[in-house]
């Protein structure tokens, strides 16, 4: 359903940031055919709702290393390493609480610049026994998985609300306004969405991070070098 719909409109994959701003391949996406996709992929995401389990993390704030505890800048060099984590914390969880333990096999967007650390440091934290409920992982080019394109619709349109701190801009984006009309359609959907600031990232550096990396031997006491 997902790809006869992005056909219909002569699109072969959905990237909404790109579509939005009519950046190649999309160039043809003018404001009646964007409110035509947009309605026809919501139609299907709301369809899917009660199976679909969208997990996202972001940070909004500048990400100065220099200013966090040694142990955690190292540990997290950028947002995104500091996000992965928060993603895989979170499906853990999931699987520990509402899958009866059953094991999750995660994928993730390929990400050229930041994507082969992450795969380090799974590795690593797989190794010592951490995460045990979580398979091996996986990323791929969201063009070529619509699970991917369907998360990018409804993480793209939550941060734009996220962003702005508006309650009504719930109201103005094609997906979420549906899902507003139906508080616990969009439990189901987007259980866990995390937005992290200069405070949650504070509080993150108070309680520690497990600072495992290649070749470190953990002390005693995880967070004795805090």
């Amino acid at each position: 359903m997902w790809l006869a719909a992005l056909k219909s409109e002569g699109l072969e994959h959905f990237h909404y940031a790109a579509i939005e701003h009519r950046k190649p391949p999309f160039e043809h996406c003018d404001e009646h055919v964007r409110a035509r996709l947009y309605s026809k992929l919501a139609d299907i995401l709301l369809g899917a709702a009660p199976a679909l389990k969208v997990v996202g993390a972001g940070y909004q704030g500048v990400w100065d290393t220099s200013q966090l505890a040694p142990a955690f800048g190292a540990r997290y060099p950028t947002p995104y390493s500091f996000c992965f984590d928060t993603v895989i914390e979170m499906l853990h969880a999931h699987a520990e609480t509402e899958l009866g333990g059953e094991q999750i096999v995660p994928i993730f967007a390929r990400q050229e610049q930041f994507g082969p650390r992450a795969v380090e440091m799974y590795g690593v934290f797989k190794a010592t026994g951490s995460w045990p409920l979580m398979g091996a992982i996986g990323f791929d080019e969201p063009k070529e998985q619509p699970a991917l394109q369907m998360a990018d619709m409804v993480l793209y349109e939550s941060y734009q609300v996220i962003k702005r701190n508006d309650r009504v801009e719930w109201t103005k984006w094609p997906l979420l306004s549906r899902l507003w009309k139906d508080d616990e359609t969009y439990k189901r959907c987007v259980q866990f969405l995390i937005a992290h600031n200069a405070a949650s990232l504070r509080r993150a550096v108070e309680r520690g991070p497990v600072p495992w990396g290649p070749g470190y031997r953990a002390p005693e006491e995880p967070w004795e070098t805090l």
